[in-house]
């Protein structure tokens, strides 16, 4: 007689009406001859529901009172549940008030009404009851408000924008005489600068390059320097207003360039070696003058920041670090041999 053996699993998940999730484990072996006998042992297993793994993302990442936000869940997942069949709710501005209900539609559409930071929850919802949440930031600005300012002492025009009640230029300041490459810095209350333009009629969106001397009027004014009236140097203040942004924004960079929600025009602008009337960094990475009322002049500061790094930084000569990013055929490490542009911000009054 010939025996014949099989075993096969079988497994079948099985939720009682208590609600817990068991496995039931079905055992068939066995064929002997024709005879079939069929053996079935039942092993039951308590099975716990994996809560959903949340996550979203908005675009775009910064707005004002006019934007529509488009937050995204897509990104949502679940071992046990089919993506498509996991549902989303959003409050968009953490008051305990869902401004949507549960819905397996991913994207959620919102303008916000008030400026001003803004926490915004979500919630997935798996087809066991599982949930879980996740939270974002998102800044809101008010409506970008643009001007002109025109500088008295020459009528040069500068465009302006309007930040969290602030007036920013646009533009990087143009104001005084401009050397060429042969000719060096002198204190004769005229400002003096260098541009990578030779026309003196047209610069290039990074406007003049001053040594910090020249920036400041040669220390008579380390405040205000050579400004227009009511306005300012781009100071510690203004630059954290820029660096709290990366609460919100994970490359600060692209808010602040030329193509930047706000409209600040930061973009890579480098530094001019005037000594030796050689540019460096253009369009890599950007440099501007910080106002700091240091004791010792020699230890200037500027802002910092380029297009990969997610943050925006107070620098100056006093670091170390920087030492090693002094190109090595411009002998004395100093920033009196560095030229930078100038951005001015509005007084408060």
């Amino acid at each position: 007689m010939l025996n014949c053996y099989l075993e096969v699993d079988f497994y079948y998940l099985y939720k009682p009406p208590d609600r817990n999730l068991f496995l039931m484990k079905f055992l068939l072996i066995r064929f002997i001859g024709l005879l079939l006998i069929l053996l079935c042992t039942v092993t039951c297993e308590e099975w716990t529901n994996t809560p959903p793994v949340a996550d979203f993302c908005c675009f775009p990442d910064f707005g004002n009172l006019k934007t529509v936000f488009i937050f995204n869940a897509t990104e949502s997942f679940d071992e046990e549940t089919e993506n498509w069949r996991l549902k989303v709710r959003w409050d968009a501005n953490d008051d305990g008030s869902w401004d949507s209900d549960y819905s397996i539609e991913k994207k959620f559409a919102y303008q916000f009404r008030n400026e001003g930071l803004h926490i915004v929850r979500l919630e997935v919802l798996d087809s066991y009851g599982g949930t879980s949440q996740l939270t974002d930031t998102i800044l809101v600005a008010e409506a970008i408000k643009d001007s002109v300012l025109i500088d008295p002492r020459d009528q040069k025009e500068y465009r302006t924008v309007r930040i969290f009640g602030k007036w920013w230029m646009t533009e990087n300041l143009c104001f005084g005489k401009q050397l060429n490459s042969d000719e060096v810095f002198t204190d004769n209350d005229i400002a003096e600068y260098y541009s990578q333009r030779d026309s003196i009629l047209t610069i290039d969106s990074f406007g003049a390059y001053y040594s910090w001397k020249e920036a400041t009027n040669y220390y008579r004014d380390k405040v205000n320097g050579i400004c227009p009236e009511g306005w300012h140097i781009l100071n510690q203040e203004d630059l954290q207003f820029l660096q709290d942004l990366r609460i919100d924004i994970r490359n600060v960079f692209t808010l602040i360039n030329s193509t930047g929600s706000l409209h600040l025009n930061f973009d890579p602008c480098g530094r001019y070696f005037w000594p030796k009337a050689q540019w460096d960094d253009v369009h890599r990475k950007g440099y501007i003058w910080l106002a700091e009322d240091q004791p010792f002049p020699r230890f200037s500061a500027w802002m910092y920041y380029n297009k990969s790094d997610t943050l925006i930084a107070r620098s100056d000569y006093s670091l170390a670090s920087w030492a090693n990013r002094w190109r090595k055929d411009w002998d004395e490490y100093t920033f009196e041999k560095i030229a930078l542009p100038l951005r001015c911000v509005k007084t408060d009054k």
